[in-house]
């Protein structure tokens, strides 16, 4: 189910309006994982645009903590 999801979710990503709706709904059912999947896959689109990157690291902030803490993204190293 979520492949299918994901395979339509990459055309949808690269716009920054559906972006935030998207990223309401993955929240909302509890799917975590599975939207950080689909935001890791759509950093290496080439029409991948900048709030991808920053609402993957606002994802692995709450979702992930070893992942951000890993890559201080959050830890406020610079």
């Amino acid at each position: 189910m979520f492949r299918l999801a994901q395979m339509c979710g990459v055309n949808i990503i690269v716009f920054m309006d559906h972006l935030h709706d998207l990223i309401r709904y993955y929240e909302t059912g509890g799917h975590f994982a599975e939207l950080i999947a689909l935001l890791e896959q759509g950093i290496n689109l080439d029409r991948a645009h900048q709030g991808i990157y920053t609402q993957l690291g606002i994802l692995y902030c709450k979702y992930k903590e070893q992942n951000c803490l890993s890559t201080s993204i959050c830890s406020g190293a610079d």
